[in-house]
């Protein structure tokens, strides 16, 4: 299972992204990039650079925690005995339990 600092850092990671996002949106509707020169430019490109970074980091830190936590799932169900339901006997496969057979038919 993800913990809650896993939780935690995906969570920063997103809204530091969706605040990069944000601010280049509202770089691009005030018009700064045509009006401020070089400024604008490279509040813009500093914004995406944000966005790009963050985005992928919490993406690749969700993804590492999901699969973590599938892979774990799955170790676990191998590890674990099959269930029998109630009523039903347990397969036994063909020759098995022969010699303790014989040994309870020696006795």
């Amino acid at each position: 299972m993800r913990n809650w600092e896993d939780n935690a850092v995906v969570a920063i990671y997103l809204l530091i992204a969706l605040g990069s996002l944000a601010a280049a949106i509202a770089v691009l509707v005030r018009g700064d990039v045509g009006w401020t020169g070089l400024d604008g430019i490279f509040l813009l490109l500093v914004c995406l650079l944000f966005v790009a970074v963050f985005g992928l980091l919490g993406a690749q830190s969700m993804r590492q925690t999901i699969l973590a936590d599938f892979l774990e799932r799955r170790r676990r169900a191998r590890a674990a005995p099959p269930r029998v339901e109630k009523g039903e006997a347990a397969s036994v496969p063909e020759g098995a339990g022969v010699a303790e057979q014989q040994s309870k038919a020696a006795r």
